[in-house]
């Protein structure tokens, strides 16, 4: 017998309104999130990829009353 793993697909077809909301809430969450000012910490992520994630030395000193210093948007690409 073969023990490869084998992998099932199926095709899901959508109409095309639901393509539109799908589209709609996707650019609104984008846009929710370039607009947003807080950026909260997700710890459980800290060594995700197997090594620190760069912003680690920002959040172990993390102080709920301040803004989040050291935090910057990305630049535009472009």
């Amino acid at each position: 017998t073969d023990t490869a793993l084998k992998i099932g697909t199926i095709d899901v077809f959508r109409m095309p309104d639901e393509i539109k909301e799908f589209g709609a809430d996707l650019e609104a969450i984008s846009d929710e999130i370039n607009h947003c000012k807080r950026f909260y910490r997700v710890p459980s992520h800290c060594m995700k990829w197997g090594r620190p994630c760069e912003y680690m030395g920002i959040c172990r000193n993390f102080d709920p009353q301040m803004e989040y210093i050291g935090f910057e948007r990305r630049k535009e690409y472009g």
